[in-house]
């Protein structure tokens, strides 16, 4: 990931890369959310909507600036993690953040 200069300049935009190619947007957040850092080509963010999970590998990042909102925009695909991953990415809980 990368730090970004100002945490409140700056919004995230979550899309999923669909396997025709068209893209679908998911979500959008502050950098807040990820404590100042905006997800780089590579990583891999694993994201939760209602208890369910998907695993996402960042493909395509664009910075978009138009006058009005200053964003960017995180393409994703869909990834697959093996069981041993999946059991370690939901045993993580807030209140186990180290201090």
């Amino acid at each position: 990931m990368t730090s970004v200069p100002s945490l409140d300049d700056f919004e995230l935009r979550l899309a999923w890369l669909n396997e025709d190619g068209s893209t679908s947007v998911s979500w959008s957040a502050s950098t807040e959310h990820y404590e100042g850092q905006v997800p780089a080509v590579g990583d891999t963010l694993v994201v939760s909507f209602d208890d369910d999970y998907d695993a996402g590998m960042v493909v395509e990042r664009y910075h978009v600036d138009n006058g009005d909102v200053s964003a960017w925009l995180i393409v994703m695909k869909l990834v697959q993690l093996n069981a041993d991953r999946w059991k370690l990415v939901q045993s993580i809980r807030l209140s186990e953040r180290p201090s």
